[in-house]
Formats: structure tokens, C-alpha cells, sequence
């Protein structure tokens, strides 16, 4: 996950593990702080931060990654800013939160964002479950 931290902290962490593929590697960090007793590691929401969307690829991660990353596709397909700016069509330099605040927009626009996100997740269940089935008929095999 996203996390902030003094690159001085970082270093001595050990930072992140070399990996090739998808996975885990914010959890081996988040670990290694846990491990270090001069260390206190918090979680502090910010609503000004934000993930800024980008497409994420499972197939191929690894047996042991492959429910993690669907987990991760499934609940950040980008910020719910973003989401509304793409369904409204806004871009540039649109004040959102003005926008937002009017109850026109938010009736639809809410319902619609329900739906968009209750078939994303139908969509990762699904292709979770045809994974799951197809590795467990091959080691049958």
C-alpha cells in the first residue's frame, strides 16, 4: 500500500525487497519498521492524498499474490474523484468539490458509481473463482 516515510528511516528498514513481479513488497517494508523498536508506525488517513489510477495486470503474479492482487484491483481501481470526473466527463481545471456539493449531481452520480463498483467487484469475483476452480482441476489431473 502507499505509505510516507524519511528516506532516512527508509534506508535503515532495509527498504524493499528486490522483486520482479507483483506483490507483498509493501509488507515485507511495513515488517522490517514493526521489527525496529525505535520505530512506531501509524496510519493517518489523508484526504488529500490519493492513488492515481493505473491498470493492474494479475495474471502471471504468482499462486501466493494472485488473491492479494485481485483483492487490490478490486477495491483501488482509482481515487472516487477520479471515478466522478470520468463519469461526469470533467477535465482540467473543474472545482469538483463546488460541483460535488450540488445535489443534482450527487443523486445519479452516486447511484451510478454503486453500480460501477458493485460489477467491478462481481467481475474480480468471478475471475478469482474460474482461477481457483481451473488450478484445482489441474493438480487433479
Amino acid at each position: 500500500g502507499m505509505s510516507c516515510m524519511y528516506i532516512s528511516d527508509y534506508d535503515a528498514s532495509g527498504g524493499f525487497p528486490d522483486i520482479s513481479a507483483w506483490g507483498n513488497e509493501d509488507v515485507v517494508i511495513y515488517q522490517n519498521f514493526l521489527n525496529m523498536p525505535e520505530m512506531k508506525v501509524i496510519r493517518s488517513p489523508d484526504p488529500g492524498l490519493f492513488h492515481m489510477y493505473h491498470g493492474k495486470e494479475c495474471h502471471g503474479v504468482g499462486s501466493n499474490a494472485y488473491p492479494s492482487c485481485l483483492k487490490s484491483k478490486a477495491l483501488n481501481e482509482g481515487s472516487l474523484t477520479q471515478l466522478w470526473k470520468e463519469v461526469v466527463g470533467l477535465h482540467g481545471n473543474t472545482d469538483v468539490q463546488k460541483l460535488m456539493g450540488k445535489k443534482i449531481y450527487n443523486m445519479w452520480v452516486v447511484k451510478y458509481l454503486v453500480v460501477v463498483v458493485v460489477i467491478s467487484l462481481l467481475v474480480n469475483i468471478i475471475q478469482a473463482f474460474i482461477w481457483y476452480y481451473t488450478k484445482s482441476r489441474t493438480k487433479n489431473m
